[in-house]
């Protein structure tokens, strides 16, 4: 009962600090020395990466997710078992969107998709820093890669491209505006 409520205030702060917060963990994660290539990573380095987003934990904090997600005191939190926790899986509906539009760019079925691909009908037209002409269409995309990966990297996994959906519909309360949006980015009907 008390880590639902260490995460319910977990996730309520994070996306305070922006949509992109939760949708983001993943890459963070990834990014820290301890990784173990698969969905581990220490202690030290979960809870500096969520200080790195500006959510200082509180000890007692610390202790509950550390009996819960690493309930055999190993040191290490198995972070996919705690951003399922923390963001829960989209509905059915919205499932059913991210994978419709993914399949466009996975059209042969691989796992991935090109980036190339994704850029022919990313649209960022009504990006606030493309309105304003600080950014172009080009850095606007290379910012949004940057979004599913830290390297320099021409393709977004499908578990990459779940995970960074999955953050963003905790974000998004309506189910139809965020279907629209993830259509809409893409292109898509």
């Amino acid at each position: 009962f008390l880590i639902k409520i260490v995460l319910s205030r977990m996730r309520q702060k994070l996306l305070e600090l922006g949509a992109n917060t939760i949708a983001t963990l993943p890459k963070l994660f990834k990014s820290r020395p301890s990784f173990d290539g698969q969905c581990h990573i220490h202690v030290s380095d979960f809870f500096e990466g969520l200080k790195y987003y500006g959510y200082n934990i509180i000890k007692e904090e610390a202790v509950l997710l550390c009996r819960y997600f690493d309930p055999n005191a190993t040191e290490n939190i198995d972070f996919e078992k705690f951003l399922f926790a923390l963001r829960g899986k989209p509905n059915a509906s919205r499932q059913a969107t991210i994978d419709y539009v993914y399949s466009k760019f996975d059209k042969k079925n691989v796992g991935y998709a090109e980036a190339t691909e994704l850029r022919k009908v990313f649209n960022c037209v009504k990006h606030p820093r493309y309105l304003s002409g600080e950014l172009t269409e080009d850095q606007i995309f290379f910012l949004y890669l940057k979004n599913f990966s830290n390297e320099a990297n021409d393709r977004v996994t499908k578990k990459e491209w779940d995970d960074y959906y999955a953050g963003i519909s905790v974000a998004v309360p309506d189910d139809a505006y965020f279907i629209r949006l993830i259509k809409n980015q893409f292109k898509v009907e």
